[in-house]
């Protein structure tokens, strides 16, 4: 399998699991807690583009 196959493979799975995610955390968290992880995610998103 090539690289770009790979990835768009993998991006496929990140999505589909994402949509899961996006129906799971709202029940088991409060939505203060929801907005902590979001903020979180975002700051490692950037760390992670930052990085590059």
């Amino acid at each position: 399998m090539t690289k770009k196959l790979a990835a768009k493979d993998l991006c496929k799975k990140v999505e589909k699991h994402r949509a899961e995610t996006d129906q799971t955390i709202p029940g088991m968290l409060s939505k203060d807690e929801t907005l902590g992880l979001v903020n979180v995610l975002k700051k490692m998103l950037k760390s992670s583009e930052d990085n590059k």
